[in-house]
């Protein structure tokens, strides 16, 4: 008996953690008209790019790469 109701308990909990299928809720982007055509339009945020580090030695590359880490490991805590 206690095997039948630990089994129902367990599978209760189971199926209160499961989500339906939800909806799909629709978002429209921000339109541009261009002669007769509508296009989507995005402004995108500026992206820049840098040129390929070059190393004096083996040592300096490990030290850069060992602060590219720290600073992705404390980055999200100085935006906050």
């Amino acid at each position: 008996m206690k095997k039948i109701l630990l089994l129902v308990i367990v599978s209760w909990l189971g199926a209160m953690s499961i989500d339906a299928q939800t909806p799909v809720s629709f978002q429209y982007l921000p339109r541009v008209r261009i002669d007769n055509d509508t296009l989507p339009h995005i402004d995108l945020p500026q992206v820049d790019i840098y040129p390929q580090a070059h190393f004096k030695s083996r040592q300096a590359e490990q030290q850069y790469w060992r602060l590219v880490g720290r600073v992705k490991k404390v980055y999200p805590y100085a935006k906050e």
